[in-house]
């Protein structure tokens, strides 16, 4: 198609094709990282991670994203003063955080907010994702389960992902709260070091 196109309509088409083959290799990516959780393939690496950087750059790329159109992404960070690094694998990290933001904004309307929060403690950091949308309470109990999405046949690796990387890789714990006055809250919590695990991890890390 690219022959058919005007020139001065170039800058704007590369822009388009790179930000969707970006999240192509991103959904790619997500898939290969999930196959190889669920075969017990999955390496651990540990490093230190900047959380308010991390949220920084997955919110960054889900601004751009098809699922954002029209809808709001806002970040918010406690003020209790800590140190915002911790040590557990960016990658899945990553995929974790990436995976609930773009949940959120897939439940959310055209015009309404997703809020992302950090909240630093001693000896763990949390992130919430929110969104106004609330989950039937009848779907509630399969929310992290293999396959289930409210969205259709075809989806649901994405909660089910989070739980699995989370809890059975990251040391971590991962929750959600949805009710018709507050919304809907996805939690995920890790150790700020790898020594301190939430939970007993099914991996052996790498450092």
């Amino acid at each position: 198609m690219l022959p058919l196109v005007d020139s001065h309509e170039m800058p704007e088409l590369f822009e388009v094709l790179g930000t969707a083959t970006s999240q192509l290799v991103e959904e790619i990516k997500s898939q290969r990282t999930l196959i190889d959780a669920e075969s017990g393939d999955l390496t651990v690496e540990q490093l230190v991670i900047d959380a308010d950087s991390l949220v920084d750059d997955v919110v960054g790329f889900y601004r751009s994203h098809d699922v954002a159109r029209e809808k709001h992404i806002v970040i918010e960070s406690d003020a209790q003063g800590l140190e915002t690094e911790f040590t557990s694998d960016p990658t899945l990290v990553r995929r974790v955080l990436g995976n609930l933001v773009k949940n959120a904004l897939e439940a959310t309307e055209p015009g309404m907010t997703v809020t992302v929060r950090v909240i630093k403690r001693d000896d763990t950091v949390e992130f919430w994702v929110h969104n106004d949308e609330v989950i039937p309470e009848g779907m509630q109990f399969q929310i992290f389960q293999r396959s289930f999405s409210t969205k259709g046949r075809g989806r649901g690796t994405g909660t089910y992902s989070v739980r699995l990387f989370t809890e059975r890789y990251l040391g971590g714990r991962a929750s959600f709260t949805s009710s018709r006055d507050d919304g809907t809250r996805f939690s995920v919590m890790f150790p700020r070091t790898a020594e301190s695990p939430l939970i007993e991890s099914g991996a052996t890390p790498r450092t």
